[in-house]
């Protein structure tokens, strides 16, 4: 089993968000344990005492978001980590990210002039 850890700097979400994302990130194909949490003195404790993460990061506060896995290889643990993103945006937003400017300004011009 391999443990890897991702944070994500000042980037809060509420306790809901964080149950979703660990359930997503716990339901994909050899993953053992995945958590979402707020990077708080008393989670990083409990990933640390659970085995999810070795060491405390010292740069970590609470507003930001930490995510430890445990999966079956490491390239199982970084691709889940590679879908964190896509957890994390709204799907509307992905897919507006994926667009090309050219090609999102069209569409945004035609919905306008089907709703105005």
């Amino acid at each position: 089993m391999v443990v890897i850890s991702t944070v994500k700097k000042n980037f809060y979400q509420d306790s809901l968000k964080l149950m979703q994302i660990s359930q997503k990130l716990s339901a994909l194909p050899g993953i053992k344990e995945a958590s979402a949490i707020m990077a708080t003195e008393a989670n990083l404790r409990m990933l640390k005492d659970t085995g999810l993460i070795k060491v405390i990061p010292d740069s970590v506060n609470a507003n930001d978001l930490i995510v430890a896995i445990e999966a079956e290889s490491e390239n199982v643990a970084k691709d889940a980590i590679e879908r964190l993103d896509s957890f994390l945006v709204p799907p509307m937003l992905m897919l507006l990210q994926k667009q090309n400017t050219k090609t999102l300004i069209l569409r945004i011009v035609l919905f306008l002039r089907l709703i105005l």
